[in-house]
């Protein structure tokens, strides 16, 4: 629904809670920097520098994997490979935002684990979208991605439709237990 702000006409702030970068589910949204290519430090500055707080890319699930590896170089086309937020820290892969790595996308290559290695996803047709730790020196394209932006009236909706929906839950769950209540109470009685 469109808001007027004295004469001019704007998109509701509910309607876009990525902008210009492209959402992944109700989750993260995602931007490719440019086609200039970076050392990892340097994506990661990249990425920190633009607004509403953003990383170089964290991946938890396949699906995840899948719909960014599409973007990168289905729909976008790219033909080179892709830092990724995780590095060699004290001789382990980490992401650089401390969550656990619980997916990966390894090429066979690899890991290798040695120090002063950061993790890319490649291009190459072959391999593509699978993972490498090279050197974080090596240059590389940069995909950041950010939290949503969630308007408050969508926060409101959405904490009101998931009340419902437990709402709903706890009566089926009290209904199944009326049931089973009742299935033990003619089984008293018909001894």
């Amino acid at each position: 629904m469109p808001i007027y702000i004295g004469d001019t006409l704007t998109a509701a702030a509910d309607s876009s809670p990525c902008g210009t970068w492209l959402p992944y589910k109700d989750e993260k949204c995602y931007w490719i920097v440019d086609d200039t290519t970076r050392t990892f430090a340097d994506a990661k500055k990249t990425c920190e520098s633009l607004d509403g707080n953003p990383t170089l890319v964290v991946i938890h699930s396949k699906e995840e994997q899948d719909f960014l590896s599409n973007y990168l170089f289905n729909t976008s086309k790219k033909l080179e490979n892709f830092w990724i937020g995780a590095k060699v820290i004290s001789g382990k892969i980490g992401w650089i935002d401390n969550s656990v790595m619980s997916y990966a996308n390894w090429d066979p290559k690899g890991p290798r684990n040695k120090a002063d290695y950061c993790v890319e996803m490649q291009a190459d047709e072959s391999v593509v979208g699978k993972w490498l730790d090279e050197p974080c020196a090596k240059k590389n394209l940069v995909v950041c991605q950010r939290v949503q932006s969630w308007s408050v009236v969508r926060l409101q909706q959405t904490l009101l439709d998931t009340r419902k929906r437990l709402e709903d839950k706890l009566d089926d769950a009290d209904k199944q237990i009326y049931v089973l209540k009742q299935l033990l109470e003619n089984e008293k009685t018909s001894k």
